[in-house]
């Protein structure tokens, strides 16, 4: 039977690894296994057929079960099995060595979203994190090597190099060696995370989707709970989740999909829009351990409104176009801007309170006229600063207080040569300018950091590394750096951007978007908290319905959906409705024909889904250059170039 060598060591092989498995039935805790489960070991206590060297065992057992495997197919020349040898060597070492605290963050990001959706797969990150270390289990690997190598060095045929069942055909032996290579990875990530003391610890909810508080939730989508570890799915299931409306109290049915550490449940049938629900996960919950929740976890939200109601026009200010706006915790500000008669700087205060009403922001000190220029609000005061006036593109700006409807003016001492088209952000204590066009001297990639306080002053930003010179592109602030991307230099429509560090004075470049994603102007972004967002806009192939989400934190990128989104638009609005709300809306905007849109679309990161706004109601006119703030519960958008000139009409969006 055992005359070929490749059948010998392919039956020794088998042997070790239903040792191993042995090991894990009779000793392993069940939640450090993927395949089993909570009650399914057959042995209770900790590794108690094999005592300590059951710790160890599996590590020493798997590189030695997959050399002889791997050697049996492939051949077993003394230089072939040295490579066999050293390459199930390095990929346990690395899976162990991986899971070393230092490492094992680091790694479990990296891992494909895509993962989650396959079995055995779905357990790699966790993998990982909940993997323990042990520089004795990686003597284990080496002496499981060196006793493979020894087994076929003294047990192979010198005169027979042929592989198991002939398999000397090329394709085949390969398919037989890639078919081994990955079984073998997918035992060392369905082994779990390694031994260790027995699990006495309750889990506990890590996330949930809607968060607590949420808003907008759509009516349509699933709610996701993430435990701080594997749960038993036999505990988690719809008796143990509860989810009702707060009025009724009309339980909700819903369908379970369990996958790792989380749990989705998606509502059989729609929720109801404009309701408060709660949701709750019980005690009855329980880990692969057979640990239970310490105590039930709730949480509320509230579904989508989807509804539009008009801004007033009662003592509002003129039409126009490219005005600014700034929300300023209870009144919205908008100011200057193209009107029917030129630049103006005039504004005015909008209450969206009950009834909604306007107040003309004083012109005695004011800024002069001017559009293209930028805004923001730093807690008590808006700052406007640069543009283009009727005496050309200016450096000056003004600050406005509203609870005293003063203006007084921004210095010009060190401030940033004259520019119109360029962004602005406030980093809570300074207000950041960079980009845009000077006029007389073309594109730039200037900036500079304006500090309000008293004196106030301008302080130099470094050009070093900075994105090359460019208008129409976007800048958000992520709480410690300020992103820019985008925009057109004057050739073509730019696909890269930087990290501005207002502390350091540094600039460092981000990576690039995924190939296929083009560089555009006049799109939005928006910041999450977590990514920035950007979509639509005017690429070089015309204007486009794409996005895509950059995350600082790992420097990546991912495409967004476009199913169900908005139709390709530029100058359009967008605004993220965070704290408590899920989505980005935009809204406006004009297509590729110059037609100006009155449509948009709402987008959840979280389920990377698309829902259109309302389309019925209250809807404001198509425009573009129009402003749009978020105020907390509602989207107000206002002004704008519409099919009969400018306006001074608006509109308030719910979720």
């Amino acid at each position: 039977m055992f005359k070929k060598p490749s059948v010998l060591y392919a039956v020794i092989a088998a042997a070790a690894l239903s040792v191993g498995l042995l090991d894990y039935l009779l000793g392993r805790q069940p939640e450090h296994v993927y395949f089993l489960f909570h009650g399914f070991s057959l042995v209770h206590g900790h590794h108690s057929l094999f005592g300590v060297l059951g710790n160890y065992l599996p590590s020493f057992v798997h590189v030695y079960a997959f050399i002889l495997l791997t050697a049996a197919v492939a051949g077993f020349s003394k230089t072939r099995l040295i490579r066999i040898c050293a390459t199930w060597f390095a990929i346990a070492f690395l899976f162990e060595v991986a899971q070393h605290p230092a490492l094992s963050p680091i790694i479990a990001v990296a891992v494909p979203a895509w993962f989650m959706g396959i079995p055995i797969l779905d357990n790699t990150a966790a993998y990982f994190l909940n993997g323990t270390f042990d520089i004795l289990d990686l003597l284990s690997i080496a002496l499981g090597t060196i006793a493979a190598y020894f087994t076929v060095g003294l047990t192979r045929n010198r005169a027979d190099t042929r592989s198991l069942s002939k398999l000397s055909h090329r394709v085949w032996r390969n398919l037989a060696l890639g078919g081994i290579t990955l079984f073998g990875m997918l035992t060392i990530i369905g082994s779990g995370g390694g031994s260790s003391a027995p699990d006495t610890t309750p889990p506990t909810v890590s996330t949930t989707y809607p968060a607590n508080a949420a808003t907008g939730v759509f009516v349509d989508g699933s709610i996701r709970i993430t435990f701080s570890e594997r749960m038993d799915p036999a505990t988690v299931n719809p008796s143990t989740f509860t989810l009702e409306d707060n009025v009724n109290h009309a339980p909700v049915l819903a369908t379970v999909d369990y996958g790792g550490d989380t749990v989705t449940f998606t509502p059989t049938n729609p929720l109801l829009p404009s309701l408060a629900y709660t949701a709750t996960i019980t005690t009855a919950a329980k880990d692969l351990a057979g640990n239970a929740l310490a105590a039930d976890h709730s949480w509320s939200f509230t579904t989508e409104t989807d509804a539009w109601s008009a801004t007033s026009t009662t003592g509002a200010p003129t039409g126009r176009a490219k005005p600014t706006a700034v929300w300023t915790g209870s009144k919205m500000i908008v100011w200057g801007g193209q009107g029917n008669s030129g630049v103006t700087n005039t504004g005015g205060l909008y209450d969206p309170s009950t009834p909604d009403s306007w107040l003309l922001t004083t012109i005695t000190n004011a800024p002069t006229p001017r559009s293209d220029h930028t805004a923001v609000w730093t807690g008590s005061k808006m700052i406007v600063w640069g543009g283009q006036g009727n005496s050309g593109v200016t450096n000056t700006g003004g600050l406005y207080d509203p609870a005293l409807d003063t203006w007084s003016p921004t210095t010009t001492s060190g401030a940033p040569v004259a520019r119109i088209e360029h962004t602005a952000v406030w980093t809570g204590t300074k207000m950041i300018v960079w980009g845009g066009d000077t006029v007389s001297t073309g594109l730039t990639n200037s900036g500079g950091q304006y500090d309000p306080s008293t004196p106030d002053n301008w302080l130099p930003m470094t050009a070093i590394n900075a994105p090359t010179p460019r208008l129409g592109h976007t800048a958000v602030w992520t709480g410690t750096k300020m992103i820019v991307w985008g925009g057109w230099d004057g050739l073509s429509y730019l696909s890269n951007g930087a990290a501005y560090d207002p502390v350091g004075n540094s600039w460092q470049a981000i990576a690039a978007p995924p190939a296929g994603f083009f560089g555009r102007a006049y799109h939005t972004a928006v910041w999450t908290g977590t990514e920035m967002i950007i979509w639509g806009g005017f690429t070089n192939n015309g204007v486009t319905d794409t996005g895509a989400a950059y995350n600082p934190v790992t420097d990546s990128w991912r495409l967004i959906s476009t199913s169900g989104a908005p139709t390709p638009r530029l100058n359009h609005t967008a605004v993220w409705t965070g704290p408590t709300g899920i989505s980005m809306v935009v809204w406006g905007g004009q297509d590729g024909m110059s037609t100006l849109l009155s449509d948009g679309g709402r987008y959840d990161p979280v389920t990377d889904s698309w829902k259109t706004t309302d389309l019925t109601n209250n809807l404001p006119t198509g425009r573009f250059d129009h402003t749009a703030v978020w105020t907390g519960s509602e989207m107000i958008v206002w002004g704008g170039f519409t099919n009969t000139g400018v306006t001074n009409t608006g509109g308030r969006y719910t979720p």
